[in-house]
């Protein structure tokens, strides 16, 4: 079943998304539980908030948040995902076809990432199949070690 989510999803909705992240390259970084909840709880009760979940057997299989932004250089809005992730086949499709029907009730722009480490040929497939079209690629840098303060040079 795909339906919208509520605060009281916020347990399996964050267990969901622990098990998304532990198959990423982010795995190493650390998780703020307070941080994510305040996230997820903004994404379920704003209005520019999106966040539904796919439930099988009683449990949270999968779920998108996202959120709608003007661009910094527009006054026009995208909507853009925080996570997606479904355990089984067929719920992504679901999520995410309310995604863009909601994106587009909105009268904003879908923009989705994908920043697990794993931009496969399937996911590009999944995408597409959308209409969405690719327009870029992430890059991350190495997390610094420490950050040194600047001195006066003279």
């Amino acid at each position: 079943m795909i339906r919208k989510a509520t605060i009281n999803d916020l347990p399996g909705i964050e267990d969901a998304l622990l098990r998304m992240k532990r198959r990423t390259e982010f795995v190493t970084v650390k998780v703020e539980f307070e941080r994510g909840r305040k996230a997820v709880r903004q994404c379920i009760s704003s209005p520019q908030g999106f966040c539904w979940v796919a439930e099988r057997n009683g449990r949270i299989s999968g779920v998108l948040l996202g959120l709608i932004s003007q661009f910094w250089y527009s006054r026009e809005w995208f909507a853009s995902d925080l996570a997606f992730y479904s355990q089984h086949k067929g719920d992504g499709q679901a999520l995410m076809a309310r995604f863009l029907e909601w994106a587009k009730a909105k009268n904003a722009i879908a923009l989705m990432g994908q920043s697990s480490g794993k931009l496969t040929e399937r996911v590009r497939a999944f995408y597409s199949s959308f209409g969405l079209v690719p327009i870029g690629n992430l890059f991350i840098g190495e997390k610094p070690i420490a950050v040194q303060p600047l001195r006066r040079v003279g």
